[in-house]
């Protein structure tokens, strides 16, 4: 998580206000966005942008939308998370498109309902 914030700080230095250039301002589906990122890392134990598959330059294209995101690009991607309901919450959350994005109402209900462990490890990161 904290690497990504690295990247958005440094676009920013390099662009000005890296929000307005992309088009986006900040909102909820950011958050939402980044907290995929934090489901991804407790239910695989890895980071989403491993520092051996991808460079720098690698992390950035993807966030700025000019190379697929691993989730994008790799067919195999979403089965290094073995529970079913974490993943589908995972792969909602980590939607390029911002508003296709989970809602945190949603993502509420669909750990509440569907999976308890689930519920409780993400209760962890809220």
């Amino acid at each position: 998580m904290y690497l990504i914030f690295q990247y958005l700080n440094l676009l920013q230095a390099v662009q000005g206000d890296l929000f307005d250039v992309a088009g986006a301002a900040a909102d909820p589906a950011m958050d939402m966005w980044a907290l995929g990122v934090i489901a991804f890392e407790i239910f695989t134990g890895r980071g989403l942008f491993s520092r051996k598959n991808y460079t720098d330059n690698d992390v950035i294209n993807m966030l700025l939308g000019f190379e697929n995101l691993p989730s994008e690009s790799q067919p195999a991607f979403w089965h290094q998370i073995r529970d079913s309901a974490a993943q589908r919450l995972v792969q909602n959350l980590l939607r390029r498109v911002p508003d296709q994005r989970s809602t945190i109402n949603e993502v509420c209900a669909a750990c509440c309902t569907t999976s308890p462990t689930l519920c409780r490890k993400l209760l962890l990161v809220l």
